[in-house]
């Protein structure tokens, strides 16, 4: 883990024996996190999590790199207790002020969905920024499925007239899943959510009033793969996010 880390080998070395499966269908995902009420140099924890994974694929092992605003939040620590990835040993590098480098071995297969790192961070001063993962592997399986998160600053006085895209949840799902949103803003006329698949073209749209927070899609028409969804107030998009449907 060390050598990967501070940059002597660009990926681990997996031993003999281990199986290498194709992982195309596998997505990893940042979650998003609202600092609002998170004071000047407390901490807070952003989760890196996988959709299923299966005991017969023998994943082992991971790295990936993770980027950030480092004048906004700066990385302070990593916590695997209670994880998939609980029992196993991880090392992160500062690559710099914006990024850092993580590498996990472990002895045991990570099996089922859910967070594999959580990473810390301490809250340097308000505003936004997009959280980033890149360079992403299980064992040495490249992984392309890869949803970015966001930290987010939203003052009290901005919440009575904002027009936002929160994001949907569970993302990755099956069949449904919600997508959250605020539209508070009196000046507003004519909203939309609308979904695309990959083509571009228009599977599902919804017609949205002031003061609705959320939506659900129920995807059990469409065929699994990645779908993005726009939110659109008085003609003009204001957002577009990322999901995707597994069957």
């Amino acid at each position: 883990i060390l050598q990967y880390v501070v940059g002597l080998i660009t990926e681990f070395p997996i031993e003999g024996g281990r199986v290498v499966v194709d992982l195309d269908e596998v997505v990893v995902s940042v979650s998003d996190f609202d600092i609002s009420t998170i004071a000047v140099g407390e901490t807070f924890t952003i989760n890196i999590s996988t959709s299923e994974l299966l005991e017969e694929w023998n994943v082992t092992a991971f790295q990936f790199n993770f980027a950030f605003d480092g004048s906004l939040i700066e990385y302070s620590g990593y916590n695997l207790d209670g994880l998939l990835s609980d029992g196993g040993m991880a090392a992160v590098n500062a690559e710099d002020s914006n990024t850092i480098s993580v590498g996990f071995a472990g002895a045991y297969p990570l099996v089922g969905a859910g967070a594999i790192i959580e990473l810390e961070f301490t809250k340097l001063t308000a505003g936004n920024c997009t959280t980033l993962l890149s360079n992403f592997l299980f064992n040495t399986e490249i992984i392309v499925n890869l949803i970015d998160g966001e930290v987010l600053e939203t003052e009290e006085s901005d919440i009575q007239n904002i027009s936002k895209l929160n994001g949907n949840y569970p993302n990755p799902f099956s069949s449904t899943t919600t997508i959250s949103f605020n539209l508070n803003n009196k000046n507003t006329v004519n909203a939309e959510i609308e979904i695309f698949n990959l083509k571009g073209q228009l599977v599902k749209s919804f017609a949205l009033v002031n003061g609705q927070t959320s939506v659900e899609w129920n995807a059990t028409s469409q065929a699994s793969g990645i779908y993005f969804y726009k939110m659109k107030t008085d003609g003009k998009y204001t957002s577009t996010k990322k999901m995707i449907l597994l069957k």
